[in-house]
């Protein structure tokens, strides 16, 4: 699995902008688990860590990669605020989180900094909790859902934060509170009504590997200034789960509480983003 960055003080993607090998995220045999061979991996997640240096602090890199044998494998990587080109970035393997995985993993960080991690694993969706070293922690279960799953704050002033998950073969919303003890969260059929219509029905009742939508959310930590979640969703163009897909991108209005289509990124693409 290969990690690429740019410099982005340009909206130019060519010469000293372009896109460039900046390491590899499985590169490096482990001792325990040996050689890891990636199916898919998490979308990169870039979370905090307290007591930064001066030039403007502290972050990690973090992704899970599931092998072949359904293992989920947390990968960390720590940078600084600024990093000279060439110089690469050095993934290691922290931990393995879950066995039997179905699924991609969902990375975020909760109100507390803690970080967590929403692994499918057959019919049900499990939370895990990060505790900061080498161990994760297994802490709710979300039943009869399926992975993957994807997490947004529609509006960090409420203090809530979003689930998308499938649920009858639909994308399903389930919203919750933060609170310092979470039962167990199983996201009623009635919680589709959250979602256009048109993103209740990504699935057609076929499983596929991929992660159909991804959303961009203001931090749960410190909000900053308000901007609208946006997502991007692949919308299927046929009826089988080999045809095209659409690539549309989405606008939650958080004044007015709905999801509106922005544009249209790609009018046309085969298979599904891992």
């Amino acid at each position: 699995m290969s990690h690429y960055r740019r410099d982005n003080a340009s909206p130019v993607t060519s010469g000293e902008y372009a896109w460039r090998l900046s390491g590899t995220v499985n590169g490096v045999e482990d001792k325990g688990f040996g050689r890891v061979v990636a199916r898919n991996a998490a979308p990169l997640f870039q979370s905090a860590v307290s007591g930064g240096d001066s030039a403007g602090g502290v972050t990690i890199l973090e992704t899970v990669l599931l092998s072949e044998d359904g293992n989920a494998f947390h990968y960390r990587c720590t940078q600084t605020r600024y990093r000279p080109n060439g110089v690469s970035h050095s993934w290691i393997l922290a931990c393995r989180i879950a066995s039997l995985a179905t699924g991609p993993v969902c990375l975020y960080q909760g109100p507390d900094g803690t970080l967590r991690a929403l692994v499918p694993q057959g019919d049900n969706i499990a939370q895990y909790i990060f505790n900061g070293s080498t161990r994760w922690n297994i802490f709710t279960n979300i039943s009869n859902t399926c992975g993957p799953a994807c997490v947004f704050v529609p509006n960090p002033l409420d203090r809530k934060i979003s689930l998308v998950v499938r649920h009858n073969d639909r994308l399903c919303l389930s919203m919750e509170e933060f609170k310092p003890n979470w039962t167990d969260l199983q996201p009623p059929p009635s919680s589709v009504a959250e979602l256009p219509v048109a993103l209740t029905r990504l699935f057609r009742g076929h499983r596929p590997q991929g992660n159909p939508m991804a959303i961009v959310s203001q931090s749960m930590i410190d909000p900053g200034y308000f901007s609208n979640p946006e997502a991007i969703v692949f919308h299927p163009c046929g009826t089988g789960w080999q045809d095209s897909w659409m690539v549309l991108h989405w606008t939650y209005l958080i004044l007015t509480k709905e999801w509106i289509v922005s544009g249209v990124v790609l009018q046309a693409v085969d298979g599904l983003p891992m």
